[in-house]
C-alpha cells in the first residue's frame, strides 16, 4: 500500500521534529507533534482496518519510528523528572516560608501604655 508508506514517512518525521523539540525543551511542540500524529495514526487505521500485513520497507520505517519513539520517551520522562524534582523544591521552600511568616503573624509586637492613673 503506498499511502500507508506515505504515512509511516510522516510518522518519521514527526518523530525526529519531536527529538528536536525535546532537545529544545519545547514542550508545546513536542506536544502539537504529538497531536499530529495521532491524526495521521487514527488515518492509517481507516486504510488499513484490517491491520494487514507490512511489506519489508514499510516495516524499516516503523522500525526506524520506533527507535526514535523510544528514544523520545527516556527524554520525556527524563525532563517530567526534573519538572517533578524543581516542583517538590518549590513547595518545599513554599512551606518553609510559611512557618517562618505564621510564627510572627499572631505577634503583638508594639509597646502598650496604659493610659489610666492609680
Amino acid at each position: 500500500m503506498e499511502s500507508l508508506k506515505s504515512y509511516l514517512e510522516e510518522l518519521l518525521v514527526l518523530a525526529q521534529e519531536q527529538e528536536i523539540a525535546l532537545t529544545q525543551e519545547d514542550i508545546e511542540r513536542v506536544q502539537e507533534l504529538g497531536e499530529k500524529r495521532e491524526v495521521i495514526i487514527n488515518e492509517m487505521k481507516k486504510i488499513n482496518p484490517n491491520h494487514e500485513p507490512l511489506i519489508e520497507e514499510d516495516k524499516v520505517l516503523l522500525r526506524k519510528i520506533n527507535v526514535i519513539d523510544e528514544r523520545n520517551n527516556v527524554e520525556l520522562k527524563k525532563q517530567f523528572k526534573q519538572v517533578k524534582e524543581e516542583l517538590r523544591k518549590l513547595n518545599i521552600s513554599s512551606k518553609r516560608d510559611k512557618t517562618y511568616i505564621d510564627r510572627y503573624v499572631g505577634m503583638n509586637t508594639g509597646a502598650h501604655f496604659d493610659s489610666k492613673e492609680s
